[in-house]
């Protein structure tokens, strides 16, 4: 699942709602930012207060493998994948080599729109979510690819 949108429109918010609601363990990394009382504070605020949530700051594929496995993840969420620069080909991989149930990664597009970074992240994911930001309160997304169903879902989320 790839969530897409400008910076600040919720990307990170909406992918830890949805992999919190996952079973799981799950590993998150964080490409862009540290770890630290801020990213404690954004999971009770979105509702992840789970024991099996593990996070990363940096790293590689290597590494996120590594603590896969050691975690034993059924669930990765890369935010974003446009910082960690992986690649399509490193995602199948991490896939593939930890058997995931799920995997979600966050991307920023530019003003255009338009993806940063290559575009086969776009065409790998089996799922890409769309996410603007209404006002400080709210956003909304959208599916615009889906292989399992018909695109054009869409909903809002909530920041508080």
């Amino acid at each position: 699942v790839l969530v897409s949108g400008p910076p600040g429109a919720g990307k990170s918010t909406l992918a830890l709602r949805a992999v919190g609601s996952m079973r799981g363990p799950v590993l998150v990394l964080l490409a862009e930012e540290r770890l630290g009382p801020a990213v404690g504070a954004r999971l009770q605020r979105v509702g992840v207060r789970r024991d099996d949530v593990h996070l990363l700051d940096r790293g590689s594929v290597d590494a996120l493998v590594a603590a896969g496995r050691e975690h034993r993840a059924r669930v990765v969420l890369i935010d974003s994948v446009t910082a960690s620069q992986m690649l399509a080909h490193d995602l199948r991989a991490l896939i593939g080599v930890l058997r995931l149930d799920a995997l979600f990664a966050t991307a920023q597009v530019t003003k255009n729109g338009d993806m940063r970074g290559p575009r086969t992240l776009e065409h790998e994911a089996d799922v890409v979510v769309a996410i603007e930001r209404i006002d400080e309160q709210r956003g909304r997304w959208l599916v615009t690819k889906s292989r399992f169903g018909p695109v054009g879902t869409e909903g809002e989320t909530s920041y508080v």
